[in-house]
């Protein structure tokens, strides 16, 4: 049994997520994809721990990209 993957996509417009996630799912459907629409909305679902991969927007509003990889790794 393979391991289901856990992908975040962080951005601040919803249509955004929706058409990486469509894109995606096509290519990996049995990935799970959550979305988060600000960076600190991202940092929460780095305390549960589980993610695979965070694709992030570079700027949003309270906070970038970079910001966002800062906090990541720090946990």
């Amino acid at each position: 049994m393979s391991h289901q993957r856990r992908i975040l996509i962080v951005d601040d417009e919803p249509a955004v997520y929706s058409g990486i996630c469509r894109t995606m799912h096509r290519l990996r459907p049995e990935w799970k994809f959550e979305y988060a629409s600000s960076v600190a909305a991202a940092c929460e679902r780095f305390d549960g721990g589980g993610l695979d991969l965070v694709v992030t927007d570079h700027s949003m509003p309270g906070g970038t990209g970079l910001e966002l990889v800062s906090a990541a790794r720090a946990h």
